[in-house]
């Protein structure tokens, strides 16, 4: 009866599969948009009041430089990209037409600094991503052909776009 049993027992050990550990596996994904943002226009303009004119011949004078306040900005996608226009101050209430002597335009120097780094106005360049402060400072004003400024109110644009890519 022993032996009976010892090959019961023997028998039923290589009947019985052994059961692997169930095992399962899921990815998580999600999608994270290129995009850019906090910049706001408009909210510090580069106004530089009642310009300097030399008293002595009527020409524009040095008027220093004015920036916006800084505002936090960001591109989160590495081919991200930054472009900068700017256009030239022109006369809204004088619309007289040029002469030898007077203009009713007045350019100056463009900077965007955007997280320490420096872009002017011209063609789009590359950003990559990039997070920090951005100021606009518009410096350096001139009398188209160093002219005498007719009188009036001037009123040009800097844009900055940024653009997002992944």
């Amino acid at each position: 009866m022993k032996k009976l049993l010892l090959a019961a027992v023997a028998l039923s050990a290589f009947a019985t599969p052994a059961l692997a550990d169930p095992q399962a596996s899921w990815n998580v994904t999600g999608t994270v948009a290129a995009q850019c943002g906090a910049i706001a226009g408009n909210d510090a303009d580069l106004a530089f009041g009642s310009l300097n004119i030399n008293a002595s011949d009527g020409t524009l004078a040095a008027n220093g430089s004015k920036s916006t306040t800084s505002q936090d900005v960001y591109c989160n996608g590495g081919s991200s990209t930054i472009s900068v226009a700017a256009t030239p101050m022109t006369n809204q209430t004088n619309t007289s037409a040029e002469d030898s002597n007077f203009t009713g335009t007045i350019n100056y120097t463009t900077d965007v600094n955007f997280a320490g780094s420096h872009f002017g106005v011209g063609a789009t360049q590359s950003l990559g991503a990039k997070a920090g402060t951005l100021v606009v400072t518009a410096s350096n004003l001139t009398a188209n052909n160093s002219k005498r400024p007719y009188a009036g109110d001037y009123q040009g644009t800097v844009t900055v776009t940024l653009t997002p890519g992944v």
